[in-house]
């Protein structure tokens, strides 16, 4: 039998990161979210720059505290250079420091095809409903330049 298999497991969801402090309040929902969809699981966030935890942390706190599988959901909207190098720089490094953690990167967002068809849908919900200017000034928590 896989140890890894029985062991408990973990989400990581990996985020650029930002000077602005504030910028992190919509992933730390996101984390809570579903955390509470999946209680028997850890989830983290990481962040691959600018803010802590960075992504090593993480995971070698889960090897630490048992933990035999961590994915690692990168909430990029689509693939580059951070997802393509950085982050596979930073999971053969934990695979090197934690043998014993299995470690599973997921494609970005809109590489998902569930997850583009229910990107347009919210968006088309959301123009139906008002201006496009509405939507993302809401989003962003702004006042809209006249």
């Amino acid at each position: 039998m896989n140890p890894a298999a029985s062991a408990p497991q973990a989400t990581v969801f990996f985020c650029h990161g930002s000077r602005d402090p504030q910028w992190r309040a919509p992933f730390d929902l996101l984390a809570a979210a579903y955390q509470a969809r999946v209680p028997q699981q850890q989830v983290r966030l990481a962040f691959l720059e600018l803010m802590t935890p960075e992504l090593p942390a993480v995971l070698a706190e889960l090897a630490a505290a048992g933990v035999g599988r961590a994915r690692i959901v990168p909430i990029f909207l689509a693939p580059g250079a951070h997802t393509r190098r950085d982050l596979p720089a930073l999971v053969a490094q934990a695979r090197r420091d934690c043998p014993h953690l299995q470690v599973e990167i997921l494609p970005t967002l809109l590489e998902s095809e569930v997850l583009r068809a229910s990107v347009v849908d919210a968006l088309q919900s959301a123009l139906e409903a008002g201006p496009l200017e509405a939507v993302i000034t809401q989003a962003h928590n702004v006042t809209p330049i006249k």
